[in-house]
């Protein structure tokens, strides 16, 4: 099968943290350069999602990583969260998947991604992580591919802007996580200290 496109979100507002999460340094630069750079692993192109506000920032540092540019939101699918990042993502690559990972996983390992493909047929819609214990799909780190794109359109149109619930319009493979405490996201300074304080330890 041909490679995936990453994708990074980083469009969101992070109200709750009160700076973009996407700058946050956890790994010696900045969160959505070392996402890129583990997309970068397993894909050929990645892409930084983000809204027109960020744009321009964004685009001074990708034309620093080699086969990385910049995705702002499509004005048609703009404001809509991740969502939005997935299907601007879509209209610009409609031939070929995305491997989509937020930028505010800071602990996610390549590994992470690497069982994602892995795990990637020729007839599945989607690929993820499920917290099986709550029968909760997880929209990212995951593989969405071409033919899962009507379905997501049909639920934006209808002001469904969830792609969990998108997933479970697919054929979508659930995997188990390799390991689950990496699938922890920093939504306040609290949990930003702490995990850059475990990094820290790790490294």
């Amino acid at each position: 099968m041909e490679q995936p496109v990453g994708l990074v979100l980083c469009g969101g507002s992070s109200s709750r943290l009160g700076v973009d999460k996407s700058t946050i340094d956890y790994h010696g630069m900045p969160q959505w350069r070392y996402v890129a750079w583990m997309l970068s692993k397993g894909c050929d192109e990645v892409l930084v999602s983000c809204n027109a506000q960020q744009a321009a920032g964004f685009a001074r540092d990708a034309r620093l990583l080699k086969d990385t540019s910049i995705c702002a939101d499509d004005a048609r699918f703009g404001g809509r969260g991740p969502m939005s990042g997935v299907l601007t993502a879509m209209e610009l690559r409609p031939a070929v998947a995305l491997l989509v990972v937020g930028c505010d996983y800071p602990l996610l390992e390549p590994t992470d991604l690497e069982t994602l493909l892995q795990a990637r047929t020729e007839t599945c819609d989607a690929v993820c992580y499920q917290v099986r214990s709550e029968n909760l799909d997880l929209p990212f780190p995951a593989i969405y591919t071409p033919t899962i794109r009507s379905a997501l359109v049909k639920l934006f149109e209808e002001g469904d802007y969830s792609l969990r619930t998108g997933l479970k319009h697919g054929r979508t493979i659930r995997l188990d996580p390799p390991n689950p405490d990496r699938l922890v996201s920093a939504n306040t300074p609290e949990e930003v200290s702490k995990i850059q304080k475990l990094v820290s330890k790790q490294t």
